[in-house]
């Protein structure tokens, strides 16, 4: 199960940086239900895992995506080219966005 509904199963190979200073590595990235898992794609063992709600985007609408865990300064990067992946990914972020609070609205309907 993955946190959109439209999708049972997404999985995708990516390109993951575990530093700033590391050799990329070919991943397997499953989007789960709150986490985005990279797996060795040979041993299937697990790599890392992101938060959904932490991952950014390192360079909107360029391609292939990168994205990053939270924040830029990591070093840890993922590289995705999968059309499917990356609107997901991008679902997730927007709904997110989305629900965030607004800075200055509290008080904009206080002086109201």
């Amino acid at each position: 199960m993955t946190a959109l509904t439209k999708y049972l199963k997404l999985e995708a190979i990516g390109l993951w940086r575990p530093g700033a200073e590391a050799q990329r590595r070919e991943v397997l990235v499953l989007f789960g239900d709150a986490t985005l898992m990279l797996k060795d794609p040979r041993t299937e063992r697990p790599l890392s895992h992101w938060s959904l709600p932490a991952v950014e985007r390192l360079n909107p609408l360029q391609s292939p995506a990168l994205y990053a865990p939270g924040f830029e300064d990591s070093g840890e990067t993922l590289e995705i080219e999968d059309a499917d992946m990356i609107a997901a990914l991008e679902t997730v972020r927007n709904a997110i966005r989305r629900e965030a609070p607004r800075r200055g609205a509290l008080r904009g309907g206080l002086i109201a």
